[in-house]
């Protein structure tokens, strides 16, 4: 379960765990995008 959900219609942030989620809608086409980070910035080499 989320500990807090923010947003509004089709874009919402949750935190789970501190962990940030972002899920955003598009019901034009149909389509839902998750996106959660799974390495901190400064622990990506380039």
């Amino acid at each position: 379960m989320s500990d807090s959900i923010q947003g509004n219609s089709g874009a919402w942030e949750l935190h789970i765990n501190d962990i940030q989620i972002i899920s955003l809608t598009d019901t034009k086409h149909n389509r839902m995008r998750i996106i959660s980070p799974i390495a901190e910035s400064k622990a990506i080499s380039y």
